[in-house]
């Protein structure tokens, strides 16, 4: 949602910018151009919202039984506990931050080097156990960026 709203500040300061331009300082002129440009952006952040609310735009979710989903924002996992069936896992992680992350499980061999506003995945095989995942960082694990993969 706020990406949503700083394009349609953008969008309206620009008609406002071509408003002020072919009224010519006007403002009696310029009044319905500046109506119709905060009316279609009302539009489009409402249509905006709507559909983040109908499409489940949010936090991260699993898709499926041997597919996990983490983000990083404020410099933390989104999931700290993981869980998944022995066999072939896929890991998708997402980068919210402002600062590179990893998802660093050393006993499996795993390294998810995620840039800033990215996305990356692995896929591995695992065993019964529990693994613990981290961010390599320098310490960002220290802050809090840990977690345990239990595989059953």
């Amino acid at each position: 949602l706020p990406p949503l709203a700083l394009a349609t500040t953008s969008i309206v300061g620009l008609a406002a910018t071509a408003g002020y331009l072919l009224s010519r300082g006007d403002a009696d002129r310029g009044r319905p151009l500046a109506s119709a440009a905060s009316a279609v952006a009302l539009v489009l952040l409402l249509a905006g919202a709507g559909a983040a609310l109908l499409l489940g735009a949010g936090g991260p979710r699993p898709f499926g039984e041997h597919n996990l989903v983490v983000t990083t924002h404020g410099a933390r996992f989104s999931a700290t506990e993981l869980a998944a069936s022995p066999g072939q896992v896929t890991i998708e992680v997402t980068n919210e931050d402002l600062f590179w992350h990893t998802l660093t499980i050393e006993r499996l061999g795993v390294d998810i080097r995620v840039p800033v506003k990215a996305h990356r995945s692995a896929t591995f095989d695992v065993t019964p156990g529990t693994y613990t995942y981290r961010c390599a960082i320098p310490g960002h694990e220290s802050i809090g960026m840990r977690g345990t993969l239990t595989v059953r």
